[in-house]
């Protein structure tokens, strides 16, 4: 397997790293969590349903771009 592939693979298993490869933005912890929990349901067809409730001025726009 060539480099880059292995590269996308390992974005594709770790959507922050990905979010901040992608978008040069730093997802804080909180925000990291809700992302794996959210992206490890859709890839494993879990079809959960999240409900996410942040404070004010605590990155919701960055959460969801």
């Amino acid at each position: 397997m060539n480099e880059a592939v292995s590269g996308t693979k390992k974005l594709l298993r770790q959507p922050t790293l990905f979010a901040r490869i992608a978008s040069g933005m730093r997802l804080r912890r909180y925000q990291a969590g809700v992302c794996d929990a959210i992206c490890d349901s859709v890839l494993h067809g879990r079809g959960l349903t999240f409900v996410v409730m942040f404070p004010r001025q605590s990155g919701k726009n960055e959460l969801q771009a």
